[in-house]
């Protein structure tokens, strides 16, 4: 529901980055164009370990007990066609490996200025 809605309210996710107490910080001018791109968020729970489907709940509980091996949490982000990079979605992920916790990320296919 809340993804047909987004399209309706110009720029919807840069005013909400932006104008969040913690997410304005993080942002850049140089950030600002781009991320007018941007058209969805979605955070996906997942396992590499064959797993049936994670929820964010079962995600935390088992990361808090130090049971979370192959989990993960992934923020994607979904842009569309723009002059500063060919990707139309980018991700990072955070995923649990030996009880540590690990940060992974896209690449950045960045077009010539």
């Amino acid at each position: 529901a809340r993804k047909a809605l987004v399209p309706l309210v110009d720029r919807f996710w840069l005013r909400a980055l932006v104008t969040h107490p913690d997410t304005f910080r993080l942002i850049m001018r140089d950030d600002i164009e781009p991320l007018a791109y941007l058209e969805h968020i979605e955070v996906v729970y997942g396992s590499d370990r064959n797993e049936s489907a994670i929820t964010k709940n079962s995600f935390l509980d088992t990361a808090s007990r130090g049971d979370a091996d192959g989990r993960y949490m992934e923020v994607r982000f979904e842009f569309s066609e723009n002059e500063w990079f060919e990707d139309r979605v980018l991700y990072k992920r955070i995923i649990v490996r030996d009880g540590m916790r690990c940060v992974e990320s896209s690449g950045i296919a960045w077009r010539n200025a």
